[in-house]
């Protein structure tokens, strides 16, 4: 039974890490510097001048992540129960596109591994896989090692995918369908009313996520049996998927399936002039956008249900998203311009 009552300790922690994110003044700052070393002087009072330890592109984005991931972890130790569901799709999404890319790296006979965000994160899923390395023998062995966590079912299916399609790739589009999934079962969990609030934060993203995965789908060719079995009794943010088969099926290209998919879920804003690696990433920029806005107002509203600990774990996300871009784009000395009309938070 939902308990306001239940969120009264979590309440305060919130508001504080809330008060603790960067502020949009401070990512103009960022935007403005044109060296890494200006750029971290700009970070002195946040989590991430501890957590970035070097200057390079891999560096930077598994220190941002890390910071992210220890603040889910943290706010799943004071979650309600019916809440831990929801903060925990925040964090294993992050850890299941790492282990998914490992398991590709084995699948494709690679011995050795690329840095991945998560793999000093204690726990995770990348972090076990570091400390057994004898799982890299076969993709068998490392489905094994994922036996004995939440991952399994997803291991396996992922596993079975890719046998069975003989396609790599499935390990980089499965992460999409995974984290729909994941965030489908907890907004499953939470009532009516509360589960309304919390989709005005999380639907724009998992739309753009649904989109993402179909259009990746067909680009790789994988069967329709495979996203009957992902999507056919799927139930979240108003998303049929009887209303794309016909078109998944039909169209035998991606842009023509991008063409379609827009007809069909205007509220993904997808530019069909662009080839759909560029609409998706403009998408995606719209729809974090769009979470980023309602997640800010959540703090203005009723605070003792999940709804705040979704829209913390939203922002944070996006900060975690933004900062990696900028201090990328410095390392690669990008112009400001290249790269400012990515960031989310100004």
């Amino acid at each position: 039974m939902f308990s306001p009552q239940k969120y009264a300790s979590v309440t305060p922690r919130l508001r504080s890490m809330y008060a603790g994110l960067i502020k949009p003044e401070v990512f103009r700052e960022l935007i403005s510097t044109s060296n890494l070393d200006d750029a971290f002087s700009a970070l002195r009072d946040t989590p991430y001048i501890e957590a970035i330890k070097a200057k390079t592109p891999d560096q930077i984005q598994s220190g941002a992540l890390t910071v992210y991931l220890e603040r889910a972890r943290k706010i799943e130790y004071y979650a309600p129960k019916e809440a831990l569901a929801l903060v925990q799709a925040f964090y294993r999404e992050e850890e299941a596109k790492d282990a998914l890319v490992i398991m590709k790296a084995v699948f494709e006979g690679r011995s050795e591994l690329p840095m991945l965000p998560t793999m000093n994160v204690e726990g995770s899923l990348a972090y076990r896989v570091r400390r057994e390395p004898e799982s890299l023998v076969s993709l068998q062995r490392l489905v094994e090692l994922f036996e004995k966590t939440w991952f399994k079912p997803y291991a396996r299916e992922a596993y079975r995918i890719a046998t069975e399609v003989k396609n790599s790739d499935v390990f980089l589009w499965y992460p999409l369908t995974l984290s729909v999934l994941l965030y489908s079962e907890a907004l499953r969990s939470l009532p009516g009313m509360t589960r309304r609030e919390v989709e005005k934060i999380l639907c724009p993203y998992l739309l753009y996520k649904l989109v993402a995965s179909i259009l990746n789908a067909k680009a790789i060719n994988i069967p329709v049996r495979e996203l009957d079995k992902a999507y056919g009794e799927l139930d979240v943010c108003g998303f049929k998927w009887r209303q794309i088969r016909g078109l998944y099926e039909r169209d035998p290209s991606v842009q023509e399936l991008l063409v379609s998919i827009r007809d069909v879920l205007p509220q993904v804003e997808l530019d069909t002039k662009k080839d759909y690696q560029q609409a998706l990433e403009e998408a995606k920029r719209q729809a974090l956008r769009t979470a980023y806005k309602n997640s800010v107002a959540a703090f203005n509203g009723y605070p003792f249900t999940p709804v705040l600990l979704a829209a913390f774990l939203m922002l944070a996300k996006i900060e975690a998203f933004d900062l990696i871009t900028i201090l990328t784009s410095i390392a690669l000395r990008l112009g400001h311009d290249e790269y400012k009309g990515l960031i989310v938070t100004i």
